[in-house]
């Protein structure tokens, strides 16, 4: 008695121009084998920084179906990281962050160069310190100010130096050590009115002691 064919589902067979056939082969004789075109369809993936670029084929027979997988070998974009900032450090220490051009969820941080110049603090003003960073050409200031290091103390420039108390002054006075003066600075309006009312008084002296009113 004859058996028939009783034919199954075997296989995807695929072309080089990545067509397909479903491949059924007899359950009775596996000599006995049927070739039927199969639905084929395609997804593109584009290259990444890392992986190349593929078409994923998906051929489909009589709910059967089968993927092929077609690799455009080499075409990588591979990562192309440009300097975007800088990121500091609480230690004053700093980072250069470098973005991939053709993918910006593709980041890195590397070390960055960085110097410091330190300027003191005066009588009114902090003390602070200038710090750059530089890695490949870019350059970054971050000023850092010492709070609270004021000094508070007033050092003048150019402290004043009694004269000497034989030496006329413009006037062609002589001031000895007995004026009140002679310890004051004249580079302020009260300075410069002590040492007038005290030439006055001296030249008062002088004319007394003159006409006998006074020793």
């Amino acid at each position: 008695t004859a058996l028939n064919h009783d034919y199954r589902f075997d296989s995807f067979v695929w072309a080089a121009d990545n067509t397909a056939r479903a491949k059924y082969v007899c359950a009775n004789n596996a000599e006995h084998v049927e070739y039927y075109d199969a639905e084929v369809t395609s997804a593109f993936t584009a290259a990444t920084c890392t992986a190349d670029a593929c078409t994923v084929y998906t051929a489909t027979y009589d709910g059967h179906t089968g993927d092929k997988t077609v690799t455009d070998v080499g075409t990588a974009l591979n990562h192309d990281y440009r300097f975007d900032s800088f990121v500091w450090a609480a230690d004053n220490t700093a980072k250069a962050k470098l973005v991939c051009a053709n993918d910006a969820n593709h980041e890195k941080l590397v070390n960055a160069t960085v110097t410091g110049e330190t300027t003191a603090p005066t009588a009114t003003e902090d003390g602070y310190t200038v710090y750059t960073a530089t890695y490949e050409g870019q350059s970054e200031n971050k000023t850092v100010v010492n709070e609270g290091s004021a000094t508070g103390e007033v050092t003048p420039s150019d402290p004043f130096t009694p004269t000497d108390p034989t030496t006329p002054t413009d006037d062609g006075k002589i001031h000895g050590e007995h004026c009140f003066c002679y310890n004051v600075a004249e580079d302020s309006t009260m300075g410069s009115l002590i040492h007038f009312l005290c030439g006055l008084m001296c030249a008062l002296l002088k004319l007394f002691s003159a006409i006998g009113v006074v020793g």
